[in-house]
């Protein structure tokens, strides 16, 4: 079967992974750059919808407040004067009596209709009609005489005011005829209300206040902030209620747009296409009139200084996309030919030819790196030499050890020879000194291995110790206080021997009698602890801290070559921390403290 080998990274050539890397970092742009891109687009049509949502109502809040005036100027025809109606109501009343509004008595109402429509800057028009729809008209200055015909914008207006005084009636724009030069008609929005009087409890007439359709477009003009922002004043019905275009007056609204009134505002509902134009949408309506201000702005158009941008951010970004190519390939080849020279060169080393040498002009880490191969294989060809050289000379040694071995072994020999011979003529003494120094020996020569338990250790002190009480017979005695459960742990051989032989030589041998010698040992916590305490003449402060300064700084040098050995033996084994301390004081004696670590390592063991 065919094993397909996985596909690293690691594995991948230095280049490709110089490419990977440059290309990783150019996506990671892009992507934040069009994560940035894309929320400031957000928050851009956010904040426009939150700012053309207050014009919207800022909108329909002055053409409230617009309303609002006529609906306060449809009153002045009931306003009682000194107790009496007002001269306008008695006009409409007598005109439904002659059947005529007496024209001769229109100009005397002038200042009248003058008094109450500056009150209002607003206030285009006032028009009193009688019961049977014949009216007069006050507009521009001059009274005209007007009547509400079948086909007439304010014939449903006339109607249901008549019908129903106690309710003001909205008329959306409608045009007004005008006698003046060019004769062009004027547009003009308002209310009606039915004039009533309280004598004969009925309607006489009917008053309509307007105003100028040109308030409306300078109000839309006001909202417009983009190229090819649309804002559309509409009436309850969705019929347009201003526009420069009179022919679009009256006339409903397009049918995308009439769709998305009424629906609640947010998320994708403030954006719709008309006439293959992206729009963002957004509408405010009255809740007295339920007229509406609806704003259309072009999202190419809101858009424009984005679009630049991105485009710009996009050619700088290729650019330095091809930068980075460019430099990844210069760069890549300033370490890849390098590394392919040092790789050739390798593998002839490999093949065992040491004295080559790669040359690189450059200093940074592949120079380094070079230069530190060619020392490494020139160590490697001089080590090679050293390895053989090593190793006749161990050949040679494993000869002289072979031959050396053939001396203990006689030594043994020879000392169990002399113990029988002392036996057999009735010389203990002589055969006790004999066993003992050839256990000794053998303890101390046998290679097998360095450490031994304390038990073992303390059997080699304890034949010393009968080796010198033969000697020095009752000078001083010995005492052995060695914790049980300390027998069967192992430590570093031939350890207590030579402190105990120190305290004869250096403490002891100048007493006649009465010297003590004590060997404890216990344990504290993981470390092994042995005293080695005499009773003899002491020594100085200064000379006890000088052999412990030469205990830990060995470089010092010592007088003590006894002690400086065995503490050097276990630090070698041990480690620094660990070894031999005293405490000594002048006609008292000193103590010696040995202090080596709990282990379990099998190794060791």
């Amino acid at each position: 079967m065919i094993r397909i080998k996985r596909l690293h990274f690691r594995n991948l050539p230095i280049a490709v992974k110089l490419y990977a890397g440059f290309l990783f970092v150019f996506v990671i742009m892009i992507a934040l750059s069009w994560l940035t891109y894309s929320n400031f687009k957000k928050d851009k049509e956010k904040d426009t919808l939150e700012v053309i949502q207050r014009l919207n109502t800022q909108t329909v809040s002055k053409i409230d407040e617009t309303m609002d005036g006529l609906i306060a100027m449809s009153k002045v025809p009931l306003i009682w004067e000194h107790g009496n109606h007002s001269a306008l109501f008695s006009y409409v009343d007598e005109s439904n009596s002659t059947g005529r509004f007496d024209f001769n008595m229109r100009n005397a109402f002038t200042g009248e209709a003058n008094k109450y429509m500056t009150v209002n800057e607003h206030i285009e028009s006032l028009v009193l009609y009688n019961r049977t729809g014949m009216g007069i008209q006050y507009i521009d200055g001059k009274w005209s005489s007007v009547s509400v015909d079948q086909d007439s914008a304010a014939r449903e207006a006339f109607d249901t005011a008549l019908h129903d005084y106690k309710k003001v009636v909205t008329m959306p724009t409608y045009p007004v005829a005008n006698s003046t030069p060019p004769f062009k008609p004027y547009f003009v929005f308002g209310v009606a209300r039915g004039i009533y009087k309280l004598e004969t409890s009925e309607t006489i007439g009917v008053v309509m206040v307007s105003s100028s359709m040109d308030y409306l477009l300078k109000l839309t003009e006001e909202m417009r902030s983009v190229e090819g922002n649309q804002v559309l004043l509409l009436d309850d019905r969705n019929r347009i209620l201003a526009d420069k275009d009179p022919k679009r007056i009256g006339q409903p609204v397009p049918g995308e747009i009439a769709a998305k009134l009424g629906v609640p505002q947010g998320g994708s509902s403030n954006r719709m296409m008309l006439d293959g134009t992206d729009y963002l949408f957004s509408y405010a309506a009255s809740g007295r009139t339920g007229w509406k201000v609806v704003n259309l702005i072009p999202l190419k158009a809101l858009y424009k200084n984005m679009n630049h941008m991105a485009m710009t951010t996009f050619l700088t970004t290729l650019s330095l996309l091809l930068l980075m190519i460019i430099f990844t390939i210069l760069f890549s080849r300033s370490i890849v030919k390098p590394v392919h020279k040092l790789i050739r060169l390798m593998k002839r080393v490999e093949g065992g030819e040491f004295n080559k040498e790669i040359t690189l002009q450059q200093e940074d880490e592949i120079g380094q790196l070079a230069r530190t191969f060619n020392h490494m294989s020139g160590r490697i060809e001089h080590l090679i030499h050293e390895v053989s050289r090593e190793k006749i000379s161990q050949k040679e040694m494993e000869l002289q050890m072979l031959k050396m071995q053939i001396n203990p072994h006689f030594l043994y020999n020879t000392l169990e020879s002399i113990r029988m011979v002392a036996e057999s003529r009735q010389a203990p003494d002589a055969a006790d000194m004999a066993f003992s120094l050839g256990e000794i020996l053998r303890y101390g020569i046998n290679r097998s291995s360095d450490l031994v338990t304390v038990r073992e250790e303390i059997y080699h002190l304890e034949q010393y110790m009968l080796l010198q009480k033969i000697r020095f017979e009752e000078m001083f005695s010995i005492v052995l206080d060695i914790r049980q459960e300390m027998m069967d742990m192992r430590m570093l051989k031939v350890i207590l021997q030579p402190l105990v032989e120190n305290a004869i030589i250096h403490g002891i041998t100048n007493r006649s009698s009465g010297g003590l010698i004590e060997v404890r040992g216990y344990s504290v916590g993981d470390h092994l602890i042995f005293e080695v305490c005499d009773n003899g003449k002491g020594m100085p402060e200064e000379q006890a801290a000088a052999l412990n300064r030469s205990f830990r700084h060995p470089e010092e040098g010592t007088t003590s070559i006894g002690l400086h050995n065995v503490n050097k033996r276990i630090q070698l084994y041990y480690g620094e921390a660990y070894g031999l301390e005293i405490i000594s004081t002048p006609g008292v004696g000193t103590n010696i403290f040995v202090t080596i670590p709990i282990k379990e390592d099998p190794e060791l063991y």
